[in-house]
């Protein structure tokens, strides 16, 4: 009785995998070493840096909707007259706040700080942060590659592809005037986009990161004859996107 394994009654079964032939999962040992990778490095948990990405701007989010809240409360007492400082805020708290914001509004100062539109130091703190973060998701996690390419596509890229997706909704969120995270921060659109820039430019590198091993697999694999047959094999985006244009002219 066939246990549906998909070298069964294949002619290439038995072959080493060391044989050129023995490159799919009709070769026992390549099915074998396919299934050995995958366990070490599953595609599927791939998925949760995607959900480390939203879990990280959602958890800022959240934070700052509460000290937004906790300021409306505040301005409450103070029209209630329960004693707070006239701005609202009890006054170790006001001198704290006045500390923190003698840092944070401060620019680097330079001609070269202006041109490239250089934030205030607290936001700048903020986002290199938001760097950082991505940096250590992306690149501190091995391996980056499978010893082969058919054993599943590069972990590098589907997870830098996966948090790209997931930064997606953040950077829509942030593109207009009137948008749902300054309705639950308070923080006004001139500052968040800024950090819509750099988000985009983090999703940018992001989808850079991710196309690159799919163009390095195939070279390591093979050399330029392996990815050009990857790239123009029927089925393939680029050999439909020729076809098509093809067609039209």
């Amino acid at each position: 009785m066939s246990s549906g394994l998909p070298w069964e009654g294949s002619p290439l079964a038995n072959l080493s995998l060391s044989d050129p032939r023995c490159n799919n999962d009709s070769c026992r040992a390549f099915y074998n070493a396919h299934q050995l990778s995958q366990k070490e490095v599953s595609y599927y948990y791939q998925y949760k840096y995607g959900h480390f990405t939203t879990w990280y701007y959602l958890a800022f989010v959240g934070l700052f909707a509460i000290v937004y809240l906790h300021r409306k409360w505040q301005e409450h007492s103070y029209a209630a007259g329960r004693g707070v400082t006239e701005s609202g805020i009890p006054v170790f708290q006001n001198k704290c706040i006045a500390a923190w914001r003698f840092v944070a509004y401060r620019r680097i100062p330079g001609w070269m700080s202006r041109g490239v539109g250089m934030p205030s130091m607290g936001m700048l703190f903020f986002l290199l942060l938001a760097v950082l973060y991505i940096l250590i998701l992306t690149f501190a996690v091995r391996p980056y590659y499978r010893q082969h390419r058919g054993y599943g596509s590069p972990p590098l890229a589907v997870r830098t592809g996966l948090m790209a997706v997931a930064l997606t909704p953040l950077i829509i969120a942030l593109a207009g005037k009137a948008n749902i995270i300054t309705l639950l921060t308070g923080v006004g659109h001139e500052k968040l986009n800024v950090i819509h820039r750099w988000v985009g430019w983090i999703c940018f590198g992001l989808s850079v990161t991710h196309t690159v091993p799919f163009i390095v697999a195939p070279l390591r694999d093979g050399g330029y004859t392996a990815l050009h047959k990857q790239f123009y094999k029927p089925g393939a985006c680029e050999e439909s996107l020729r076809f098509r244009i093809s067609r039209r002219h």
